[in-house]
């Protein structure tokens, strides 16, 4: 088993947690996490597209509601920029914590393999 370190947000408020994992279960756990980051990359993709969104008027609300939406994609605090890169972000240290288990349970194994001379 290997414990990985998380966070848990309850209602706004983050504290430390952990959970303990198969070692087994890994390989499968870090494809999911993989195939997590790659919809958020194409989640920040699709709003950095709208970051170049162009007033559908010349008028003022158009131009202040796209400036809005530019706002609210943008990676100003709140914004989905910044929120989708920080889900990112600690799924990447998922992502990393598995992969050290998994290096060091396979290091201890192969420690523990007697070998032939």
């Amino acid at each position: 088993m290997a414990t990985i370190n998380t966070t848990v947000n309850n209602g706004g408020v983050s504290s430390g947690a952990s959970f303990s994992v198969d070692t087994d279960a890994i390989p499968g756990m870090i494809a999911k996490y993989e195939d997590a980051r790659g919809e958020l990359d194409e989640i920040l993709n699709k709003v950095r597209n709208s970051g170049v969104l162009k007033p559908p008027g010349d008028d003022e609300v158009s131009k202040g509601a796209a400036e809005s939406i530019k706002k609210l994609m943008g990676n100003s605090e709140g914004g989905i920029t910044q929120v989708v890169t920080a889900a990112r972000k600690h799924i990447q240290d998922q992502i990393n914590q598995l992969k050290a288990a998994q290096k060091d349970y396979q290091s201890a194994d192969d420690a523990a393999t007697p070998t032939q001379a």
